[in-house]
């Protein structure tokens, strides 16, 4: 019979090796994008909302070393560990966080010659350099860090 069991077939013991479905992948992939936009874009911010003195030199200089700054070297270690997805992730959040960051500046500028208002102390080219600052720092540590696996070809 065609369907008999023959000495050449190959014995298989156990099962086989689970094969990762792209599915699973993609998903996975994207849930991770999401989870490190959104804690990158927490990490950056919130210093900005506690601290209300942010109109000083010496209050935004608080509030970048105590978010921005951890986001950017965290975001080292985010690239490299989880490679495109995390590079990902991390420059969605800077970015995000970044129009925060104008934003906010450009709300403290808005009271700049008025009275009964806090002054900036910082000039007015401040609100555009430090977020663009910070972007091109982060495509950089984004650039450095990411791994790239090699595919193999087979042959």
């Amino acid at each position: 019979m065609p369907f008999e069991n023959s000495d050449m077939d190959e014995k298989i013991e156990g099962r086989p090796p689970a094969s990762k479905s792209l599915e699973a992948e993609l998903t996975r992939g994207c849930f991770q994008i999401i989870l490190i936009s959104l804690g990158v874009f927490f990490f950056f911010v919130w210093p900005f909302i506690i601290f209300q003195d942010t109109h000083t030199m010496a209050g935004l200089t608080k509030a970048l070393l105590v978010g921005p700054l951890v986001s950017i070297l965290a975001g080292a270690g985010i690239c490299y560990g989880l490679k495109t997805a995390g590079a990902t992730g991390y420059l969605g959040g800077i970015f995000a966080s970044c129009i925060f960051l104008f934003l906010r500046m450009q709300q403290i500028m808005l009271g700049e010659g008025q009275e009964g208002v806090a002054q900036p102390e910082y000039p007015g080219y401040v609100v555009f350099a430090l977020p663009l600052a910070i972007v091109a720092l982060a495509f950089a540590i984004a650039l450095i860090f990411t791994r790239v696996e090699k595919e193999s070809t087979g042959s």
